[in-house]
């Protein structure tokens, strides 16, 4: 069983939503409207979805950074 918290909840809504923002962009893109707002839907579904995986990366690498810090504080490295 899976403990569904507040951050575990918006997670997934925010990748659902980013989800149909794209899906929404190309059916506007498909009915022929504005390719500026198809294409402003398309940037805001993608960087919603793209920002949590960026986010992650950017976590992981400040880890790395401290532990390399630490360790170089400590003068093992």
């Amino acid at each position: 069983m899976v403990n569904w918290d507040a951050d575990r909840i918006a997670d997934v809504v925010t990748a659902v939503l980013g989800g149909f923002a794209l899906i929404l962009a190309v059916i506007s893109l498909i009915n022929k409207e504005q390719i500026r707002v198809s294409g402003g839907a398309a940037a805001l579904g993608f960087s919603a979805i793209a920002f949590q995986f960026i986010a992650m990366y950017a976590m992981a690498l400040l880890v790395v950074i401290l532990i390399a810090a630490a360790l170089s504080g400590l003068g093992v490295g």
